[in-house]
């Protein structure tokens, strides 16, 4: 392979590797960052905060580790400005996701949490190679840019490698010890004040030990590149069929699987990073010419995967109205899509041998807005959860779904205070109008159980009707199952003196079907098996069946009988 990064010689000191006396700025600044991420992870205060709490940890965790990677001793001072600057903005846009996560307690925030770190991980990734060019005072050359990119990847990579291999060391000692009898090694390890400075300057301590050795950095990234040359052609040999193969089964199927729009995303990503980590620069062409071009044609394929996803998706939209995932996921796919219509372009209008020089234009212009997209999305000028929230409440004010069919889940779980907020004013108004309706909203809410809807929770069709709903089974089988039942039969599977239920649930979106067995044990609900099923063609007429149709328990083959329906059979795997 040509043009890897063991090509390329860049001295030590243009790189902005650590020296040999530096090691110990490392390991201090290491020890600090992990007693401020111990402090911070002890205290309630910040927890009740989020604000405050959100804010500290970006700061905690983000200055130190881009100091240490930008850091050189002759421009200490660039450094510690340059890093702080980025800080800033970062920690601006924490305060906000903060307030976003108030008031405490009273919605999840775990997935917002999640988008605001992976995104922010991105964007700093990003942003750091042009941080450094800036510190360092670099120019806009693309081979800097590109061999940065590799070497901050692994050397941060390799750093958590070698911490986790060091708490594995940690708790081997604590365990032999404890197994002679002597408990204070075990004891210690475990203990958060003492663990978490540790691991943070071990994490130090190996981005200065791997900044000291940037041949071996190089050498596996010239690896990993070899490894992507051979399978870059593979990919796209396996691109071109699937697409050819589309043309004759059509999309109908892909879309059925509901990870159609996912998998064509991740395949677009996937294509376009082995096309940079292969053609690099640009420099010198990595294929033969047979080869190259046919990479080069295959390449132009990859707007096709890009524009079926951003359908796929717009399917979803039009049918589901915009989500904080969706939302994401448009991002996604309008960045790709701006990545992967220039290189057609590129490729379209260049001669085969002169498209991979000009590359690194469009990467270089491309990485500004991604770090701008990223950032923006981050902050109250292209808030998703705010714009969820309203897209979704419109197609409630507008009429275009019913209160009954409203997705609490998605509100409940995705929006934070947007979407609480908007909650809280839908009750008030309810409470006036339906108390019984705003009763029923509030306890989805509190419980969760609201995936699909009103609808799913008030009207349960009881077989044979009518009976007692035992006390504590509606719980049971929402925990469960994620939802509450559409169907629930009284029926004797098990042959014992109580009856068994059967909860079956109808997930509309997904067009699939749920069914739980449930026995009384003691003084709970188990489940005595469960089955789950796809019908995209027959769903409404199998809704209907199981809802009206005659049943009855089969001769049993197992432990349990098995439930007839109509023509449907419910056996469940025990």
């Amino acid at each position: 392979m040509s043009d890897t990064l063991q090509d390329r010689k860049h001295p030590q000191s243009e790189a902005g590797f650590a020296g040999v006396g530096d090691r110990e700025v490392f390991l201090v600044l290491g020890l600090i960052q992990g007693l401020l991420l111990y402090a911070l992870s002890e205290s309630d205060w910040f927890a009740e905060r989020p604000v405050f709490g959100y804010s500290l940890w970006v700061a905690a965790v983000a200055w130190p580790t881009l100091f240490l990677l930008t850091f050189r001793r002759e421009l200490v001072v660039r450094v510690a400005v340059g890093v702080s600057a980025f800080v800033g903005v970062l920690v601006l846009l924490a305060i906000y996701t903060g307030w976003q996560a108030m008031p405490v307690g009273v919605f999840p925030t775990e997935m917002m949490a999640f988008s605001f770190i992976a995104s922010m991980l991105v964007a700093i990734f990003v942003a750091l190679l042009h941080l450094q060019a800036m510190i360092w005072r670099r120019g806009a050359e693309y081979d800097f840019f590109f061999t940065l990119s590799w070497r901050n990847c692994l050397r941060f990579g390799l750093s958590l490698v070698l911490t986790g291999c060091f708490w594995l060391v940690l708790n081997l000692w604590g365990a032999l010890f404890s197994a002679i009898g002597i408990e204070f090694f075990a004891d210690l390890f475990q203990e958060p004040w003492f663990w978490m400075p540790v691991l943070a300057a071990v994490c130090a301590f190996g981005l200065y030990s791997f900044a000291s050795a940037i041949s071996v950095i190089d050498r596996i990234a010239a690896l990993l590149e070899r490894l992507i040359w051979v399978l870059l052609p593979l990919l796209l040999s396996i691109a071109g069929m699937f697409l050819f193969t589309l043309v004759f089964v059509g999309l109908q199927p892909l879309w059925d699987t509901d990870q159609g729009t996912s998998l064509l995303l991740a395949s677009s990503l996937i294509l376009l990073f082995f096309l940079n980590a292969v053609y690099q620069t640009g420099a010198r062409l990595p294929y033969g010419a047979l080869l190259h071009r046919l990479v080069s044609a295959g390449l132009v394929l990859v707007p096709i995967l890009t524009g079926l996803a951003t359908w796929g998706l717009a399917l979803r939209i039009n049918q589901y109205g915009w989500t904080v995932p969706r939302f994401w996921a448009a991002l996604i796919l309008a960045l790709l899509a701006a990545y992967s219509i220039s290189y057609a372009c590129i490729i379209i209008t260049g001669r085969f041998k002169d498209w991979p020089g000009r590359l690194a234009v469009v990467n270089r212009n491309m990485s500004w807005v991604v770090v701008a997209a990223l950032l923006l999305a981050n902050s109250p000028l292209l808030d998703f959860r705010v714009l969820s929230a309203n897209s979704q409440f419109s197609r409630l004010d507008s009429g275009e779904i019913s209160l009954e069919r409203f997705d609490f889940h998605a509100v409940g779980t995705s929006m934070a205070r947007a979407g609480h907020l908007r909650m809280e004013a839908l009750i008030g108004s309810l409470e006036e109008d339906d108390p019984e309706m705003a009763a029923s909203v509030r306890g989805l809410l509190a419980r969760d159980d609201g995936r699909y809807g009103l609808a799913e929770r008030r009207d349960i069709v009881l077989r044979p009707d009518p009976f007692e709903i035992p006390e504590g089974l509606l719980d049971s089988i929402g925990a469960d199952t994620h939802g509450p039942a559409d169907v629930l039969f009284q029926v004797d599977l098990g042959g014992g003196p109580d009856y068994e239920y059967v909860s079956v649930r109808f997930e509309g979106e997904r067009q699939t079907v749920i069914a739980a067995c449930w026995q009384r044990r003691d003084e709970s609900w188990a489940n005595c098996g469960d089955m789950f099923w796809n019908d995209k063609d027959g769903f409404a007429e199998l809704q209907e069946e199981i809802s009206a149709a005659d049943f009855e328990a089969l001769v049993p083959d197992t432990a349990y009988k098995n439930l007839r329906v109509g023509e449907t059979v419910l056996q469940f795997n025990r």
